[in-house]
């Protein structure tokens, strides 16, 4: 279940994403925030913004979506790219489009990056 987080439509000076992520704990707070700079960095360029109530990044096509949750962030990169890391994500549960990564543990940012920088990718490619 999503935490419920009335700062999400808050369109502030600094940012849907950043006041999306300013509606929870502190520990849930620094990993979204830690993945938002990964996603920034493997995805330069890309606009921000919040699509059914989660932060998301588009390059003209959406490259990824988080969203907070009680226990983890789900990070939402599409089934396919899921398919393609399905190895380095052993160890992760997943679903057909998402993967959680629990509070409890440090976020895999390798992943996210690697994740993020195939999606530009085969965004670039279909361009």
């Amino acid at each position: 279940e999503q935490i419920l987080n009335i700062q999400t439509m808050d369109n502030s000076a600094t940012g849907p994403v950043e006041a999306y992520i300013e509606g929870f704990p502190k520990g849930a707070g620094k990993a979204m925030r830690e993945i938002t700079h990964t996603i920034r960095e493997g995805a330069p360029g890309a606009t921000e913004d919040l699509s059914w109530g989660v932060p998301t990044f588009r390059l003209g096509k959406i490259v990824v979506q988080f969203a907070g949750y009680k226990h983890h962030i789900g990070f939402y990169p599409y089934p396919e790219t899921i398919d393609h890391f399905r190895i380095r994500l052993t160890g992760y549960k997943t679903s057909k489009g998402g993967v959680p990564f629990p509070y409890n543990k440090p976020v895999p940012l390798d992943i996210v990056r690697d994740m993020t920088l195939y999606n530009v990718a085969k965004i670039g490619r279909k361009a």
